[in-house]
């Protein structure tokens, strides 16, 4: 849910870039908004995964583990992305510096609101122990249902 919440965010704010900058919504604009949402889902997923993924049960230790293995992966894929949507605005065609715009604002926006404000959520209501854990779920939940036909049998013989 944070992380849905944080790549929505993402999405509206680089949205929100389109009327600042007066640009109507073209086919340069739409391909930059499907481009946005592809990038924008990247790096929140990517910490989310791993703070899942952890092996700490304590949302403060998945939050530091997941921020020290994943953190420079993420910094470092976003500068050498920014670095080379930069030499996009040399170009004198409109659409190639209207998607470095899309580009770099959708790179830095992601940046900001997986290290900043996701991490943020992660550490004030972050899920902790097994929740969130599929496959522990469907283990309690197999284990539920055996349990419950049991009581099912035993009450209708």
């Amino acid at each position: 849910m944070m992380a849905c919440l944080s790549i929505g965010m993402i999405i509206v704010n680089v949205l929100i870039l389109l009327p600042l900058n007066g640009w109507q919504l073209g086919s340069s604009e739409s391909v930059g908004v499907v481009i946005c949402v592809g990038f924008s889902v990247d790096y929140v997923v990517h910490l989310a995964s791993h703070y899942v993924h952890s092996r700490h049960l304590v949302k403060e230790e998945r939050l530091r583990e997941s921020l020290r293995e994943m953190g420079i992966s993420i910094l470092s894929g976003s500068i050498s992305t920014m670095l080379a949507t930069v030499v996009l605005f040399i170009c004198v065609v409109t659409s190639f510096t209207k998607f470095a715009a899309f580009v770099l604002s959708t790179v830095g926006l992601s940046l900001f609101f997986s290290l900043c404000f996701f991490s943020s959520l992660c550490a004030a209501w972050g899920p902790e122990g097994q929740t969130g854990n599929f496959n522990y779920m469907w283990k309690f939940t197999k284990k539920w249902c055996r349990h419950k036909k049991r009581l099912f049998i035993r009450t209708s013989q």
